[in-house]
């Protein structure tokens, strides 16, 4: 029996639903509750509207141009990386996916701006010149498609509330309501502040931009006088000669037999030390002969105490060998090579201080960044000779300090030369320390950077060094001069014992360049003469002799290889 009633059933009555006697009860849900659980969900749809209908709003108001006033403070740009670079954001290429952040524990994004991390701040530029971009409609709305496009396009990029069929929400009444319209009251006010800080950073960032702008006008690049006041014309000893005749000489790489024969050399004249004077004394008058002689020292000199003197591979020749290139006539030597730094800097040190004790002059390496700031220029009977020295590289691995050693660089060469010639510099020369060892052709790297440095008229000559045998000599189409390799000048790389001197092998043949330099009509200074005279390193002694008849004809057969007008001025020293 069915219906709501009672019925006997074990001795006490119990409502009847249908269910079987044995099944838990069921009572309804009485009317209050109903009308209280009805009215709370329709309090939490109407909340719940209203909140969608302010992050609409606050989404649209994120959208509008001006993202200045809603972006970070700590995302502004920096003017150091570039006038596009924003300081944390990194720009990838363009189709290569959204910016990144250079952090990967970034702050959360503030859920009432826009994506920090793959926008880029406007500049002031961007807020004057960008234009006004449409918002997208809303889901489930349309958007205006009758708009004029050319008037949408052409509006100026303020700061905009969004209008109201994109930020209104759904109609709700009673206490819901009111709330929904607080907040669209509140986001209203917002966005007026909004519009009002935007104007204030316009403002600003227009102002900053006018002091940028008067900042650079009053840095801009320095005027010739102020040029003139950093570099300085440089002053002349007298009037400048003419003409000038100056030599050049090779590899001076004093391996252990070498520095052996010093010290033989030094007790047999009853001296303490080294002596190299018997070794250097037959070429003495050639090197002599120029007005000014510049040596190519590869190796490093001891200080007094001669430690560690030694040969291959780590050079180090004896304090003496300074002051025995002054008295056989060296006035400078250019110091940069692949042994220069040995024995990292204090080497480079010890080498400078013994030709600055001896009166030589020398540029390659240096003792500080100040030093290597200074260029080097010689006075040649009033004609001033600027003179740049460079290296391939070190065989100890990388300089002790950036400054110790200059490397090959070809665009800072030019530029060197350049600053010389405007501050009055009548003949640069480069030195090039490169090649292949035991390898009389030029290389291809060779022949593109002496190439190189001769594309600057303002370069003079070239010599080169390196190779430890004589390299051809050749000329440009104006008519300068490079001699892409000078050969030893004082070293015994050879093992020959062979009777002859002249059968002993290339690579104990040097060379004494000698290029003599004219003033012409046009006040520039260029080499009229190209002479040399063969050298040789003979086996007795290990003196450095004019070059035997064999060895003079190999020699003059490599160097006129190159096609260049020269001369053997061997015979003027006999």
């Amino acid at each position: 029996m069915t219906g709501r009633h009672r019925q006997r059933n074990a001795g006490r009555w119990v409502p009847d639903y249908g269910a079987a006697p044995s099944a838990a009860p069921r009572r309804p849900i009485p009317r209050t509750w109903r009308v209280v659980l009805l009215a709370a969900l329709t309090t939490v749809l109407v909340v719940g509207a209203a909140v969608v209908a302010s992050g609409m709003f606050r989404s649209k108001q994120s959208e509008s141009p001006n993202l200045a006033a809603n972006l970070p403070a700590t995302l502004s740009t920096s003017t150091a990386a570039g006038p596009n670079a924003t300081s944390g954001v990194t720009a990838p290429p363009l189709d290569e996916g959204p910016m990144t952040t250079a952090s990967a524990s970034a702050a959360p994004k503030s859920p009432a701006t826009v994506d920090s991390a793959r926008y880029r701040q406007p500049t002031p530029a961007d807020v004057e010149a960008t234009p006004a971009t449409p918002a997208a409609p809303a889901p489930g709305q349309t958007g205006n498609t009758d708009a004029n496009p050319t008037a949408a396009n052409s509006a100026p990029s303020k700061a905009k509330a969004p209008s109201r069929s994109q930020s209104k929400a759904p109609a709700a009444k009673g206490p819901a309501s009111k709330t929904a319209a607080n907040k669209g009251a509140n986001n209203a006010s917002a966005s007026k502040a909004a519009a009002s800080k935007a104007a204030a950073n316009k403002a600003a960032a227009s102002k900053a931009a006018a002091n940028k702008a008067a900042d650079k006008a009053a840095n801009k690049a320095p005027t010739k006088a102020a040029d003139q006041a950093a570099n300085p014309p440089l002053k002349r000893s007298q009037a400048p000669a003419p003409s000038i005749q100056l030599a050049f000489t090779g590899d001076m790489l004093t391996h252990d037999r070498i520095i052996k024969q010093a010290a033989s050399d030094a007790r047999a004249a009853r001296r303490p030390g080294y002596a190299f004077d018997r070794m250097l004394s037959s070429v003495a008058p050639v090197v002599s002969s120029a007005d000014f002689a510049v040596c190519h020292q590869e190796t490093v000199i001891a200080g007094p105490s001669n430690e560690r003197v030694g040969g291959y591979p780590s050079f180090r020749a004896p304090y003496e060998l300074a002051a025995a290139e002054k008295a056989a006539g060296w006035d400078a030597c250019s110091t940069a090579s692949n042994h220069t730094t040995d024995h990292g800097q204090s080497g480079v040190n010890e080498t400078l201080d013994a030709l600055d004790a001896n009166g030589i002059q020398h540029t390659g390496s240096y003792r500080s960044a100040e030093e290597e700031a200074t260029q080097t220029v010689y006075d040649v009977n009033g004609v001033l000779v600027g003179h740049l020295s460079m290296t391939y590289g070190n065989n100890s691995g990388a300089s002790p300090n950036p400054w110790s050693v200059d490397k090959i660089n070809v665009e800072w060469a030019k530029e060197q030369a350049a600053q010389m010639k405007s501050r009055g510099v009548d003949i640069v020369v480069a030195s090039v320390h490169d090649g292949v060892e035991q390898q009389q052709e030029p290389s291809p790297e060779q022949r593109t950077t002496d190439a190189a440095l001769l594309s600057s008229p303002d370069i003079d000559l070239v010599i080169g060094a390196h190779a430890h045998v004589v390299q051809p000599i050749s000329q440009v189409a104006d008519g300068r001069y490079i001699v892409y390799g000078l050969g030893n000048f004082l070293a015994i790389q050879s093992s020959s014992s062979t009777a002859s001197d002249a059968e002993a092998g290339i690579n104990r043949d040097g060379i004494v360049v000698l290029p003599t330099f004219t003033k012409g009509n046009d006040g520039r200074y260029r080499v009229t003469q190209m002479g040399y005279v063969p050298t040789f390193v003979t086996l007795d002694g290990y003196r450095v002799e004019l070059a035997p008849e064999r060895s003079r004809e190999r020699v003059s057969q490599i160097v006129n290889s190159g096609g260049a007008k020269v001369q053997d001025l061997t015979d003027s020293f006999r």
